[in-house]
């Protein structure tokens, strides 16, 4: 009776350990699924960010393409105005010799 006694309690000691450690899985499970909503939504928030960034960034470079194209024009309409002067600073000289 009492290897009997003693077989149930080792028995019983290890359904309860079994019964633990289940629980625990179930809570470590819980616990990871957690995190990884949590992550997604990091991963999520991310995906916004860099999308809104890109749409900066695009334009950005399209101001600054047109911002070049006015400073080439700008540069191009002095360089005619320098010419011009040259020209008319050339004939007024030479109207004076």
């Amino acid at each position: 009776m009492n290897q009997q006694k003693a077989l149930y309690e080792t028995i019983r000691q290890d359904r309860n350990q079994y019964s633990k450690k289940l629980v625990e899985s179930y809570d470590e499970n819980a616990d990871l699924k957690r995190r990884f909503r949590l992550l997604q939504l990091q991963i999520q928030q991310l995906k916004e960010e860099i999308t809104e960034k890109e749409k900066m960034l695009s334009t950005v470079k399209l101001e600054v393409n047109q911002k070049g194209k006015e400073l080439t024009r700008e540069i191009a309409c002095a360089r005619n105005q320098a010419q011009t002067l040259a020209t008319q600073k050339n004939k007024i000289q030479e109207l004076y010799n």
